[in-house]
């Protein structure tokens, strides 16, 4: 367990930078080091079963019904083919949206203590702090990585928008608004200064980069899910608090 969930960690740091480089093309999908190690976790997982005799323990779950939706939403994607009017895209995104449900069943089967997700906490606040400084990198020179749309690009209005490791400038503002809520969150419920005194600078440093990629979706992203808790997840005397703090920054 504990080799597989080193394998889950170098997977999700993988997710991020693997494309960059160990990129190739099999048919009209492309391989990278995210998708060979998810290939090899269930390699590792269908080892496992075959050792349990055929079974998958799943007694520690309890998020079963989750589950069942999953299976429920890739039966129906499957089922599609049959009318899709492209075949091979419409296998490529029953691939990716598998891909997607995998790492959701990963990281709930091997992370099943606190200190494991935090260790994940930990790794995600990284990842975020090396991609903002590229996306400051980015949006002072003006240059990007070759996996950005923006590599060549030269109209000045448009080559210092931050990508970071991403394709282009929405799907790096999805990723950082996706981020920002969890930066908040250890700020507001962490104890220790350390953890203040680099959430603070690095949030601050997200909604900056947020605002340069003028995704402005991901703007409302943000606010609601800003909105969503501070209205449902905060208590009263807290809400006045943040409400404040709001108010005088």
């Amino acid at each position: 367990m504990r080799f597989q969930r080193f394998i889950l960690y170098l997977t999700i740091i993988a997710a991020f930078v693997g494309s960059l480089w160990g990129s190739m093309t099999v048919g009209e999908f492309h391989m990278f080091p995210y998708r060979w190690l998810m290939l090899f976790m269930w390699v590792m997982l269908s080892i496992n079963i075959l050792q349990n005799r055929g079974r998958l323990d799943l007694s520690y779950c309890k998020v079963t019904l989750y589950y069942q939706f999953f299976a429920i939403w890739l039966g129906l994607a499957i089922l599609s083919v049959i009318w899709a009017a492209a075949k091979g895209e419409a296998v490529r995104n029953i691939i990716l949206l598998f891909l997607g449900i995998s790492i959701v069943f990963f990281m709930v089967h091997y992370l099943r203590r606190l200190a494991h997700l935090m260790r994940l906490y930990w790794l995600w606040c990284l990842i975020l702090a090396v991609l903002i400084t590229v996306g400051i990198w980015e949006a002072t020179t003006g240059n990007h990585l070759q996996s950005s749309r923006l590599y060549e690009e030269d109209l000045p209005w448009k080559v210092f928008a931050p990508t970071a490791v991403f394709h282009n400038e929405n799907d790096y503002a999805a990723y950082i608004a996706l981020s920002l809520p969890m930066i908040l969150a250890g700020i507001w419920h962490s104890r220790g200064l350390v953890v203040r005194a680099v959430g603070i600078p690095l949030f601050a440093a997200g909604i900056w980069v947020l605002l340069l990629t003028s995704s402005r979706s991901c703007y409302i992203a943000t606010l609601m899910g800003l909105f969503f808790g501070f209205l449902f997840l905060l208590k009263l005397n807290k809400r006045i608090t943040a409400l404040i703090s709001v108010v005088g920054l």
